[in-house]
């Protein structure tokens, strides 16, 4: 059963109650917890949020796509360099990782769009995916190679 699909007006009031008390909780959690427990609050939020990414296309989709870490990587070190290297304030820097994502989505997209034969997808996005961790590696001046940012 996916999220929202309930077919009477009383279950989809129960959903929006839990999701409102989740998301209830979450605004909490800063007030009662410390740091480290913070950060892994945070980063199980991102993940969630890539797997959000990963069953909108597979899941919705019935696609096969593999660059959606490569994606994530491209986002998160727009990120990463904008703020570090450029002094960008972090909002900037969010929506420029946002920018960069989509732009490198509608790279890899819209070629494997036009020929959407069985596998072709799944095949160009494998390829965008090792070639962003070749580039995530090799691109030293930026990213600080295998060491990271």
């Amino acid at each position: 059963m996916q999220i929202g699909s309930s077919s009477t007006p009383r279950g989809r009031l129960a959903l929006r109650l839990v999701l409102l008390a989740a998301f209830a909780v979450l605004l909490a959690v800063p007030s009662f917890v410390n740091s480290y427990q913070q950060f892994i609050v945070n980063l199980a939020l991102i993940y969630v949020l890539v797997a959000l990414g990963f069953n909108m296309v597979i899941g919705y989709l019935g696609q096969l796509a593999f660059a959606n870490a490569a994606f994530f990587g491209i986002g998160a070190y727009a990120t990463g360099i904008a703020m570090a290297k450029f002094d960008v304030p972090f909002l900037g820097a969010l929506c420029l990782s946002a920018l960069m994502g989509a732009v490198a989505g509608v790279l890899v997209g819209l070629p494997a769009l036009r020929g959407i034969r069985r596998f072709y997808l799944a095949i160009m996005t494998m390829a965008a995916g090792e070639l962003m961790r070749w580039t995530y590696i090799h691109a030293e001046f930026l990213t600080n190679g295998s060491t990271g940012l």
